[in-house]
């Protein structure tokens, strides 16, 4: 491949790259300065590391204007190296250094003249870190393509990894249409940086600067590190080249790029104007307000400002003591609002005006768990990848869905392995079908959905799956599958339940399809929200009744199960709850 140093334009322009290690001097080296053999990396193959990232000087792409490249870690956002737009890394954008909207990327694109896939998007805005040689390029419009997930520890001296960018492959200034990889191992480490060399002769060249270095274990890759300087540009050299370490970064990142999330108890269902819903149980990650409309019988707007991106997830429950269920109607944003529709329906199939429970969320960078969410919009497709714009997998694989029958789903998570996590599934869209977590393993859950008479029926839907977590990595919150619908008291499955201070959720029965889940330790109130989702193959269905302090302490979470005609009915079900304490 050849690699860098510095970026493509720093590098011509003389100007030296960082995450020098302490007490080693590195000289620019000119293009013509090059010395010796000059050796080539590999071609990746195509459709090989979609989230890699090559940035550009112009939005029509060409190895003409190939600037740096980079790794494309959340949803519209590219993480690469600082040098690339602060060349001098003073802390400063000067106007002769690129600014971000004179960066454009191009993602999902393994060769740059292939435009029959992936995208190219005009950067936004730019955050450098300043303490390393790193930097987030915000994206202007949503984009699609899967994202890598970030290492949170070096690998170990000796440790294979890989670089991979579209910098120069010789002396001359050739900049290759392909993405190039190459072969190196790790030397070692210093507070900031990690050294690696080429174990044939591949070497780092401008272009490079950016790119990812990554490991690759059990088909997941993990990027360690963000390409920054090498010992002689582009000659082959013994010596190490750098970069700027992920793990060290990873609490930086994520203050950039957090997960963004909002929810709401919808607690005036028949309110005339819009309003506030209860402070208590209502909660906008970017400090903004959230107000429910009524647009009509059993149709409500959510409106939860500083939210607004077409990507994420929704899920709705409907809420208290009747049969009726609420569901997605769609979402988007208004501005800089992101609007949540949600329509309720009784059990027969009439709107209704009805109290629900809606939670919108949106991935962030750098949590370590397993996660994921999709929005399955083929539903007679027999095998199909969902809309990328609303699909997110932590590991960075691809989600896709099977249809093995009316009604009868899988979706597909790759690259998660650990037993256990929650899931949550709402049908979507203006019908009064219903749909249901069926069954889950490591990488795969089956969803089943229903007409109102409770036939299988072919229909839209929203999955979310959370793994030690239920919003971002550092959220309390608790979640739970109840593996027990008879007895009268219960552990429900520790493979499945999780309390983000240790504790054990319990559950109770009380009468035919009525349950109560205890969360100790976890306040009930002060931005609060629960969902449930039924499980199993039947028709059943479930909803939340209702949350309070229990009477050991911590939270009580009821629910209640119903049959297609609306009976109480006993049923598994998966409960998640979120706090913002």
């Amino acid at each position: 491949m050849k690699s860098l140093k510095w970026s493509a334009l720093a590098l011509l322009a003389g100007t030296v790259g960082c995450g020098v290690p302490e007490g080693e001097e590195v000289e620019p080296v000119e293009l013509g300065e090059q010395q010796g053999e000059i050796a080539r990396g590999t071609a990746v193959p195509d459709g090989t590391y979609p989230w890699a990232v090559s940035l550009h000087m112009s939005s029509a792409t060409s190895t003409a204007n190939t600037l740096c490249s980079g790794s494309h870690v959340a949803p519209g956002w590219v993480l690469t190296a600082q040098h690339c737009f602060d060349h001098n890394l003073d802390g400063v954008i000067a106007a002769s250094e690129l600014s971000a909207t004179e960066v454009w990327a191009s993602m999902d694109r393994t060769r740059i003249s292939d435009t029959s896939r992936g995208q190219v998007i005009q950067g936004a805005q730019v955050f450098l870190n300043n303490t390393n040689d790193l930097a987030l390029l915000r994206l202007a419009t949503p984009s699609y393509a899967p994202i890598v997930q970030l290492a949170t520890a070096i690998p170990a001296v000796n440790a294979a990894v890989t670089p991979a960018g579209w910098g120069y492959v010789d002396n001359s200034g050739t900049l290759p249409d392909n993405m190039q990889q190459g072969q190196f191992r790790v030397t070692g480490s210093n507070a900031l940086d990690l050294l690696y060399t080429n174990v044939n002769t591949e070497e780092m060249c401008g272009g490079d600067s950016g790119g990812p270095v990554f490991t690759q274990v059990g088909g997941v890759v993990q990027v360690v590190a963000a390409h920054t300087n090498s010992p002689g540009g582009c000659g082959v050299s013994t010596g190490n080249a750098i970069g700027s370490r992920v793990d060290v970064a990873l609490p930086w990142i994520r203050s950039i790029i957090p997960a963004a999330f909002g929810f709401v108890w919808a607690d005036q269902p028949s309110a005339a104007t819009s309003y506030t819903p209860s402070t208590s149980y209502s909660f906008n990650s970017t400090g903004g307000a959230n107000t429910i409309t009524r647009l009509g019988v059993g149709y409500y707007r959510v409106d939860m400002a500083g939210l607004g991106e077409s990507s994420g997830n929704v899920q709705v429950t409907a809420y208290g003591g009747t049969s009726n269920r609420c569901k997605s109607a769609g979402w988007g944003p208004s501005g800089t609002t992101q609007s949540v529709y949600v329509r309720c329906f009784t059990q027969a199939g009439a709107a209704v005006d009805s109290y629900f429970v809606a939670q919108y969320y949106r991935a962030g960078a750098g949590n370590p768990q397993q996660g994921a969410y999709l929005w399955a919009n083929q539903p007679t497709t027999a095998s199909y990848t969902p809309s990328r714009y609303y699909s997110y997998n932590s590991k960075g694989g691809t989600n896709t869905v099977t249809r093995s029958a009316v009604g009868v789903y899988q979706a597909s998570l790759p690259g998660f392995t650990a037993i256990g996590g929650n899931v949550q599934v709402t049908a979507y869209g203006s019908t009064a079908d219903h749909c249901k977590v069926a069954g889950w393993g490591t990488s795969t859950v089956s969803v089943r959905c229903f007409d109102t008479a409770g036939n299988p029926v072919d229909t839209y839907w929203n999955l979310r799956y959370t793994d030690k977590h239920v919003a971002n990595s550092g959220q309390a919150g608790a979640y739970a599958w109840l593996s027990d619908a008879v007895s009268a008291s219960s552990t429900p499955s520790t493979w499945y339940q999780w309390h983000s201070l240790g504790s054990t959720v319990t559950a109770t029965r009380s009468g035919t399809g009525t349950y109560a889940l205890t969360i100790p330790g976890i306040a009930s109130y002060n931005k609060t929200s629960a969902l449930v989702t039924a499980y199993g193959s039947t028709n059943a269905f479930c909803n939340v009744t209702s949350w309070h302090t229990a009477s050991s302490g911590g939270t009580q979470v009821n629910v209640q199960c119903r049959d297609a005609a609306g009976a109480l009915t006993d049923s598994l079900f998966t409960m998640s709850y979120i706090t913002n304490l």
